[in-house]
């Protein structure tokens, strides 16, 4: 029986501004890589170890891939969905770039290879390619029809925008494993999805149940408290997730943006300035602080100069990112650069996500009558 589960950054499919390619970056920090095997054990050691983790030392995980967050010469430093912190083996691990050609190598050798279709579908996700991720993810429920894989086709489906389809995975999934924390946690992103926010609450309270100390589950559900505006219940998920992996840079984001919707301004950019300390090399938390910084309605906390700075840092991580290109054309405008910050505004939303966006459009409006967005 493979136990198998899903972990995949999403991609945003826009289009950018034309410029000339930066030099090729090396070092595997800040990527995505996929775990040839179907689980590994990582080294806890403050440094690697160049022998194999033994067994009973190591920390066992099942997930498909992991983020690298620092390198050596032969490993790589990543960390669990539980916020568990350990090292792999170079070996034993493939960048998204060569990672289809190695599970499609696989696949060929062993027609029935479970593992090599489950791992192809995830990085087929990565890449955006959702209609092979759909077509790899299905033949590996044909080969065995697993709790796992109706949960790792949800979210291929989830991420198409099929949410009837990911609800009808996810229910397959929890009547095959009732029990099944991470699901519920998944479920729960798809209700947040949909606006049903009771529901995320729900499902996520389920998770939390089944695994108490689960950071995507306190995340998931603080998540769907603050699109119900009630900070406060937000602010303590958020504060729970970092008791577990105090770190994250992803819970310190989410608690600024409950801290400035509860207008305590100081709290929210001590938040994210830590973010920033915390994860430099992620494109959406330069971006999250330089649109807050631009965007702030307390003029007082409000930095157009620090927050283009930013978000051309972001940028410079993830160059069709549309969100990160939105937060560079309210840095702009911040600045009274207003041409700027239309260019990149309507640069933006060629993302099909945000062609028909209402808020993107307002946005741009400002912009044209020489106006800088400010968050409510």
């Amino acid at each position: 029986m493979h136990a198998v589960a899903l972990l995949i950054l999403s991609l945003v499919p826009a289009e950018p501004i034309r410029e000339r390619e930066a030099p090729k970056d090396t070092s595997w920090v800040g990527k995505t890589v996929y775990v040839r095997a179907n689980a590994v054990r990582l080294d806890p050691a403050l440094e690697p170890n160049e022998q194999a983790v033994d067994a009973k030392d190591g920390i066992f995980s099942n997930m498909l891939a992991y983020r690298v967050y620092v390198e050596r010469p032969n490993h790589v430093q990543v960390k669990t969905r539980e916020g568990l912190i350990g090292w792999l083996r170079k070996i034993d691990v493939v960048l998204l770039d060569e990672a289809a050609a190695v599970f499609t190598e696989q696949i060929e050798k062993t027609p029935n290879d479970l593992s090599g279709y489950n791992r192809r579908a995830a990085v087929w996700r990565s890449k955006g390619e959702l209609d092979a991720a759909i077509k790899d993810a299905s033949e590996a429920i044909r080969i065995s029809p697993q709790f796992t894989l109706y949960n790792n086709r949800a979210l291929i489906w989830q991420s198409k925008k099929d949410y009837e389809k990911a609800l009808a995975d996810y229910n397959q999934a929890i009547a095959m494993s009732p029990q099944f924390a991470l699901v519920y946690a998944n479920r729960a992103t798809l209700w947040q999805a949909m606006k049903e926010y009771d529901k995320a609450i729900e499902d996520a309270t389920k998770a939390i149940q089944f695994q108490p100390k689960f950071p995507n589950a306190y995340r998931a559900r603080g998540v769907a408290f603050h699109s119900k505006k009630a900070y406060d219940q937000a602010i303590a998920d958020f504060d729970k997730v970092l008791e577990v992996d105090p770190k994250s840079s992803q819970a310190l984001t989410d608690r600024a943006k409950a801290y400035a919707a509860k207008k305590e301004h100081a709290k929210a950019l001590d938040d994210f300035n830590s973010a920033l300390k915390s994860d430099p090399t992620i494109a959406n938390w330069a971006a999250e602080t330089a649109l807050w910084l631009a965007s702030c309605n307390e003029p007082k906390y409000r930095d157009g100069t620090r927050a283009l700075a930013l978000a051309e840092q972001a940028r410079k991580l993830e160059r069709t990112n549309a969100f990160v290109l939105q937060a560079l054309a309210a840095a702009h405008a911040e600045l009274g650069q207003f041409a700027d910050a239309i260019r990149w505004q309507e640069n933006a939303m060629l993302d099909p996500q945000l062609r028909d966006n209402a808020e993107a459009r307002r946005r741009l409006e400002l912009y044209r009558k020489n106006i800088p967005y400010r968050q409510e």
